[in-house]
């Protein structure tokens, strides 16, 4: 994982979630922010040929065109 925001009810919980999912990995972090209501993450992985973006179901609403 090479970087994780979070968007939560507050910046302590979206720091805490954060820091957590850094340490869970994107399968944990995800099933976990999945499970959890007004939390959106998205996960920034680093691969063989650079990064992906890896984004929970809701947090494409917070994102403008």
């Amino acid at each position: 994982v090479a970087s994780v925001t979070v968007i939560a009810p507050s910046c302590m919980l979206a720091d805490a979630m954060a820091t957590a999912i850094m340490v869970m990995g994107k399968e944990r972090g995800l099933t976990w922010v999945e499970s959890k209501e007004n939390v959106e993450a998205l996960i920034i992985m680093r691969t063989d040929e650079g990064y992906e973006e890896v984004f929970s179901p809701g947090f494409n609403k917070y994102l403008s065109n």
